[in-house]
């Protein structure tokens, strides 16, 4: 996988902003995936370094990162069977938020050994991608709880960013329908479901009749 991005190394930026800007320029879809899988497991492997004192095989980490990555494939394409329209998933669907907004779209996978895989991107209302965010657990949970892990990611990611307006687009019907309903539960889901709804209130205010934070069923 290592070898796929040396010419990314070429690359004159000022800083990692920039390169980060490029890679979403000219990189496809697949390789911007592996990218940030392959900069999630390079710092990983720097923090077991750093904070632990371990010692790290880059090889080793390049070899679990495209474990990781064919892993978490595979189980995208098993959970796209089960979905309408013979099995594919499309994007044509996907629509710009309005301006002054922006919109994140989330996603989890349940990827074996490796544990669970969430992701969330965030686009401004031009479309263009101005950030993302991935994090991989050891621990196996149920897909609802990963994709709602998925929501809570994303809307992390916002309030980091100081963003006031946001849209959220999630595949998962059973979270979207827990958060309409707010439903009660005392279970991991339930409490998770709770973040996400204390969060969505942490975009104070309403415009128009519209609150500021808006979750929505993407297929």
């Amino acid at each position: 996988m290592g070898s796929e991005f040396e010419r990314t190394l070429e690359w004159r930026c000022g800083s990692l902003l920039d390169w980060w800007e490029i890679c979403f320029a000219r990189l496809t879809k697949e390789e911007m995936e592996e990218m940030v899988t392959l900069c999630w497991a390079i710092l990983g492997a720097r923090n077991k370094v750093v904070m632990e004192g371990l010692t790290v095989d880059p090889a080793s980490t390049v070899r679990y990162t495209s474990k990781s990555y064919s892993e978490f494939l595979e189980e995208w394409v098993k959970q796209c069977s089960h979905k309408g329209g013979g099995g594919v998933v499309s994007a044509d669907g996907w629509a710009k938020p309005n301006a002054g907004w922006h919109k994140v779209n989330t996603d989890a996978g349940l990827l074996g050994e490796a544990g669970t895989g969430l992701g969330a991107v965030v686009r401004g209302y031009d479309g263009s991608a101005v950030a993302c965010a991935v994090r991989q657990g050891l621990e196996k949970c149920e897909t609802r709880v990963a994709e709602a892990q998925a929501i809570k990611l994303g809307l992390e990611l916002c309030k980091e960013m100081g963003l006031q307006h946001v849209v959220v687009e999630s595949d998962s019907l059973v979270v979207i329908q827990a958060l309409r309903e707010a439903s009660p539960g005392c279970s991991g889901f339930y409490l998770i479901i709770d973040d996400i709804l204390s969060l969505c209130s942490s975009f104070t205010g309403r415009e128009c009749g519209k609150t500021r934070c808006q979750i929505l069923l993407f297929l």
